[in-house]
């Protein structure tokens, strides 16, 4: 009995293989896909928009997979399943069309208190990769620390930002009112 290969095929079914088992195999996988995508796209604050279109394509692909399959799950429970899909994507739409990224950046790069912390909650470096990979047309920098609002490290840190990051990039001050739409955004050189 011969498998097939992997890769577009499910890994560990015969030709021979009854549909029922196939379908549980075929869903339990695309099922599998939609939690490591949103997983991955969860656990970092480095979001690329890589990650949430993986996410967004694993969703549609188990809808598909549960049409496909309709014959071996119950009704009630492919409904429910297919509206979960529907609004995991409704949710991650937004984060793959935004324009604007609002981001903490309370450390200059290489001055966290732990490895953790960066991971967690970034430094500027970590912020111009994640609106650069997200391809946002505004960076907002917040939550600076009295480290960064200084004179001198803010220039630095927007010159460090815009070696990575092309976009408009605003240095976000309490009770600042960024318009979104309107006057042309202005950028920090």
């Amino acid at each position: 009995m011969a498998t097939a290969p992997s890769g577009k095929w499910i890994d560990g079914v015969a030709s021979n293989d009854k549909t029922s088992r196939v379908a549980r195999k075929s869903l339990a996988e695309r099922l599998r896909a939609v939690r490591r995508s949103l997983s991955r796209s969860a656990r970092s604050s480095l979001i690329a928009s890589e990650s949430v279109h993986q996410l967004r394509v694993a969703a549609r692909r188990a809808v598909e997979g549960l049409k496909l399959y309709a014959d071996f799950v119950p009704r009630r429970r492919a409904a429910w399943i297919t509206k979960q899909m529907k609004k995991l994507r409704k949710a991650a739409g937004p984060a793959r069309d935004c324009d604007v990224l609002i981001h903490m950046n309370h450390y200059f790069s290489g001055t966290e208190p732990t490895e953790v912390y960066r991971l967690v909650c970034g430094n500027h470096i970590d912020t111009a990769k994640v609106a650069s990979r997200a391809g946002v047309k505004t960076l907002v920098l917040t939550h600076m620390l009295e480290q960064i609002d200084q004179p001198g490290v803010r220039e630095r840190i927007i010159k460090e930002i815009r070696e990575i990051y092309d976009g408009n990039v605003i240095w976000g001050e309490d009770l600042m009112e960024i318009p979104v739409k309107g006057p042309h955004m202005f950028r920090m050189e």
